[in-house]
C-alpha cells in the first residue's frame, strides 16, 4: 500500500467525518442545544486527522511526488487545516447555541475545500 493511496483514502475519510460533524452540529442546533465537550473533542479529532493528512502530503512532496494542479492543492490543504482553529478563535471557546452555527459553517467550508482538493488531485 503506497503513501499516495493512504493520502487519497484519508482525504475521503476526513471528508465523510466532517460531513458527520456538520450533521451532528446542525442537529444539535435544531434541538436548541449548545456545543458540548463531546463535540469539541470530535472537532479536535478532525483537526488531528487534517494535520496528519497534511503531514502525509508534505512527506509525499519531499519524496518527489507532485500534485496534479501544483500549488492549488497545497493551498487547499493549508486553508483546510486552518478552518477549525479559526472557528475556535471566532467563538472564543463559547459553547452556546450560536457557536454551533459557526462550527457548522466552518465544517461546510472544510468539506468544500476537501472536495476541491480531491478534484484537483
Amino acid at each position: 500500500m503506497s503513501l499516495v493511496f493512504i493520502h487519497n483514502r484519508l482525504s475521503l475519510s476526513i471528508l465523510l467525518y466532517v460531513i458527520i460533524l456538520f450533521c451532528w452540529g446542525f442537529w444539535a442546533y435544531i434541538r436548541k442545544n449548545g456545543a458540548n465537550s463531546s463535540y469539541f473533542g470530535a472537532l479536535m479529532i478532525a483537526e488531528i486527522l487534517i494535520l496528519g493528512q497534511g503531514s502525509l502530503g508534505i512527506t509525499l512532496y519531499l519524496m518527489g511526488s507532485q500534485p496534479e494542479r501544483g500549488w492549488m492543492h497545497v493551498l487547499y490543504g493549508i486553508f483546510g487545516s486552518l478552518g477549525i482553529p479559526a472557528g475556535l478563535l471566532i467563538t472564543k471557546g463559547r459553547n452556546d447555541r450560536q457557536t454551533l452555527l459557526v462550527y457548522v459553517a466552518v465544517l461546510i467550508l472544510i468539506a468544500v475545500i476537501f472536495i476541491r482538493s480531491i478534484v484537483t488531485g
